[in-house]
């Protein structure tokens, strides 16, 4: 594929689609000739970061819920941090991070060229579905379900 034409190939605003192999053709009267290969390798900062998670994101009691987290740079990230919303200390590192509490999480990528965080996921607990479940029971039928609501809140508290 010709890509340019005349002494100098200049490429403004490079980006990484430009990557690849180039070599030029010179022609004369006496034939054509071909340069040597050369490598065209644009490096770029994180991108596209996303959380892939397995499962359903639903933790059940003593499970975890594994989050991975995939960026597009060159050279690749190999620098991963793990955030809950709204915490300012990361709660883990490296590119696969094991939830084992409900919340909202995102991820970091960083290489030497810079970082991108990600959209956060939702964790949920299934403590977290119940506790929602009571509150809506207690709303629709009163006092009295409160009452044991709160009796079996307070032995799951003390291990019964």
């Amino acid at each position: 594929m010709i890509v340019g034409s005349g002494r100098i190939f200049n490429i403004s605003k490079i980006s990484s689609d430009d990557c690849g192999e180039y070599k030029c053709k010179s022609i004369n009267k006496h034939g054509e000739k071909y340069s040597d290969n050369v490598t065209l390798n644009v490096m770029y900062p994180p991108r596209s970061v996303s959380v892939l998670m397995s499962g359903s994101g639903v933790i059940v009691e003593g499970d975890s819920v594994t989050l991975n987290c995939i960026s597009d740079s060159n050279p690749p990230a190999l620098n991963f941090s793990w955030f809950k919303e709204n915490e300012t200390s990361a709660v883990g590192s490296g590119q696969s991070f094991s939830a084992l509490q409900s919340g909202r999480f995102y991820c970091q990528a960083h290489n030497q060229h810079g970082s991108q965080r990600s959209d956060t996921v939702t964790v949920t607990g299934e403590a977290f579905i119940n506790t929602l479940l009571y509150l809506h029971i207690i709303h629709q039928f009163g006092e009295l379900i409160m009452m044991i609501f709160l009796f079996q809140f307070i032995m799951l508290l003390v291990g019964m």
